[in-house]
């Protein structure tokens, strides 16, 4: 993940601006973070999330992956991997209200961004819960506002199952979002 300096703070146009050549560009307070495609084990974590919480999401909320932006403010813009919205918001070209869930899943170039940068920002948008997947451990850390902050978080790793509240109840198993999919026997 790259930070680009700049002399002025960039915005969502000028992040729309730029082309379409599969690098993330996000922005906090105007300044812009690059990152190169995702790995192959962080796609099939993404996919096992987006099954997992779209198999479980009740019919008003609607599970989205990324990309797609989600607009703080003119300044600051994040393209989570997977999403929680209210079914009312989607249609539009970005989201501008805050997800009920953001969910980013770790990779080499993303991990330290994803724990101080992105955390202080989903927090203070009002995010009511963040979570970061760790597909490497493999692990899941849990985090629901209390107030304005988020509280004490909760976490798993390997086959150990944690159950969560928000935005919905569900049962997660870290281990469970890498592993190669079962596959029938062959006839």
């Amino acid at each position: 993940m790259t930070a680009v300096p700049t002399g002025a703070p960039f915005t969502y146009e000028d992040l729309r601006s730029f082309p379409d050549d599969n690098y993330r560009r996000e922005l906090i307070d105007g300044q812009l973070i690059v990152s190169p495609s995702p790995i192959t084990l962080h796609q099939r974590c993404v996919v096992r999330l987006l099954f997992l919480l779209g198999d479980a999401a009740p019919p008003e909320l609607e599970v989205l992956p990324g990309p797609v932006d989600v607009l703080f403010s003119r300044s600051t813009v994040l393209v989570p991997d997977v999403v929680v919205v209210r079914t009312e918001e989607v249609g539009g070209p970005n989201l501008t209200r805050p997800p009920l869930l953001v969910v980013e899943v770790a990779s080499p170039s993303t991990r330290r961004t994803d724990r101080t940068l992105k955390l202080a920002t989903y927090e203070a948008a009002g995010v009511p819960s963040y979570w970061l997947v760790d597909p490497d451990e493999p692990s899941l850390t849990v985090m629901d506002l209390d107030g304005d902050r988020y509280g004490e978080p909760l976490s798993a790793s390997g086959d150990q199952e944690l159950r969560v509240e928000r935005p919905y109840p569900l049962a997660i198993t870290p281990a469970a979002l890498v592993r190669p999919a079962a596959r029938p026997p062959a006839p």
